[in-house]
């Protein structure tokens, strides 16, 4: 069973770079169907101004 992703931050290194991220939310009631993470990058975590994004289970 799928659980949806636990608040916090998350290091990355897929790829070439290190990707430091913030799930500051996730929701979805069947986390195996589907399920949204707010996310933000790190560096901008305590700029209210920030544009966070959204991924679902698939990204």
């Amino acid at each position: 069973m799928s659980k949806l992703p636990e608040e916090g931050l998350y290091n990355s290194t897929k790829g070439t770079t290190e990707v430091r991220l913030i799930v500051e939310g996730a929701y979805g009631e069947n986390p195996n169907e589907f399920y949204i993470a707010e996310i933000i990058d790190e560096s901008n975590r305590e700029n209210m101004d920030a544009a966070g994004d959204e991924l679902d289970k698939e990204q």
